[in-house]
């Protein structure tokens, strides 16, 4: 009996060390997708900031060398320097004035260094060519971001402006 004993305790006292650090490794892995999670909310933030001071570059700069960029009217631009072109171009006229509010919603974490972002955003001040003014546009966003170097940066980002679909009732 003793001896029946003494292997109970020792499977025990073994399953007990091999289990803590599991347990330890997953509270270790949820307390970083969480930091990491603030991290993305926080390049958001950034993103937000830099587009309200109308500051091209700094927004620009949150993609990845190779990354793309939609619009919710399918126009599309591939590469930082096309995404810094197109936000130049419209912040010289339509945006120039533009205020953006901008809500992620949720951060999936694909891997460590891949998340996708869900969100809403809301830009208000916008011009037509014309300079008459253009209602609010309303929308989601949706971007896969991509972490190098220890930093978080977009390699793509879809916008899209909701719309009534004729085959569904409202």
């Amino acid at each position: 009996m003793r001896l029946t004993l003494r292997a109970l305790v020792a499977a025990l006292g073994a399953t007990t060390i091999m289990l803590a650090p599991s347990g330890v490794l997953a509270d270790t892995n949820e307390v970083s997708a969480m930091a990491t999670e603030k991290e993305v909310r926080a390049l958001y933030q950034q993103f937000t900031e830099s587009w309200n001071r109308h500051d091209v570059k700094a927004v620009a700069s949150m993609w990845i060398p190779e990354g793309d960029h939609l619009e919710p009217d399918g126009r599309g631009v591939r590469g930082q320097a096309s995404v810094e072109a197109l936000l130049k171009e419209q912040h010289a006229s339509v945006f120039k004035n533009t205020s953006l509010a901008l809500k992620i919603d949720s951060v999936w974490m694909v891997t460590a260094d891949v998340a996708l972002a869900d969100g809403t955003y809301e830009i208000t001040g916008i011009v037509a060519p014309d300079g008459s003014a253009v209602p609010k546009r309303a929308g989601h966003l949706t971007s896969i971001l991509v972490r190098k170097d220890g930093k978080w940066r977009i390699a793509g980002s879809r916008l899209m402006t909701p719309t009534a679909l004729p085959y569904k009732k409202s």
